[in-house]
């Protein structure tokens, strides 16, 4: 879980808190896990994806540098904003069966802001549901036989 409470604004951290939703919790796969801990270990910073120099990353400069260089060599299709994996990761969460709620939490957004934006990701989904009720209700139907049982 990676707890999002602090952020970088013309190079200075800044702590976040203007609203409820500026704060939060994002759960990480892992896939994610694994990326991290394939980071080569660092003593010179505290800091997971520093500058060259080891400082606060500009992002400016790294979309120049690093981001721009990426997305012409991976034939991705331009224009390839960083703001574009925040649509990735929310398409991905919704086609996982994350709800529209966690999902509107975890992005601090609102739900309306999720489905005007990834509606037609909700799309289709209803045999999903049908499916994830069924075995809720299964569910259900051991616990009651349970519970009628130790009467």
């Amino acid at each position: 879980m990676v707890n999002v409470r602090r952020t970088v604004s013309s190079g200075e951290v800044v702590e976040l808190g203007k609203t409820a939703r500026s704060q939060r919790q994002v759960p990480l796969s892992d896939r994610a896990l694994a990326a991290l801990d394939a980071l080569p270990p660092r003593l010179d910073t505290r800091l997971l994806f520093p500058s060259v120099r080891g400082n606060l990353m500009f992002l400016d400069r790294f979309r120049a540098r690093e981001w721009a260089p990426a997305i012409e060599a991976s034939g991705v299709r331009t224009p390839a904003r960083i703001y574009d994996l925040r649509s990735t990761f929310a398409s991905n969460a919704l086609a996982a069966s994350v709800s529209v709620f966690e999902l509107a939490r975890l992005m601090g957004t609102s739900v309306a802001m999720i489905e005007r934006h990834y509606g037609a990701m909700l799309d289709g989904s209803g045999a999903d549901i049908a499916r994830r009720l069924s075995a809720f209700e299964a569910e259900r139907g051991r616990d009651d036989k349970f519970a009628s049982s130790r009467r």
